[in-house]
């Protein structure tokens, strides 16, 4: 949370690391004070609507590289058959990429 005075209101600031950054603008100190708590606990408890971020999973991000860029290759069969092996293996195939 940061407070500072703005062109005469009191912008407040929240940043949380993996969230976006969300400013407001009130008349007094004490109610950007209370709504940065407010939106703290709620980004804290996952309600604001702002949704972590989520990474693909590699499934995905492999069968949509074989379908746009190796398709368009010379070896695309090469590599096809290089990738979809992971499927079976003792690899966690539907793991998000992190």
């Amino acid at each position: 949370m940061y407070i500072r005075k703005h062109y005469g209101k009191w912008q407040c600031l929240v940043r949380i690391k993996n969230h976006p950054a969300i400013s407001k603008c009130f008349e007094s100190k004490t109610d950007a004070k209370r709504w940065s708590i407010a939106t703290e606990n709620k980004i804290r408890r996952e309600e604001a609507g702002i949704a972590k971020i989520k990474f693909p999973l590699f499934r995905d991000v492999a069968s949509r590289y074989i379908n746009e860029v190796s398709s368009y290759k010379r070896c695309s069969r090469v590599e096809s058959s290089q990738v979809w092996p992971f499927e079976h293996s003792h690899l966690s195939f539907d793991r998000p990429l992190t």
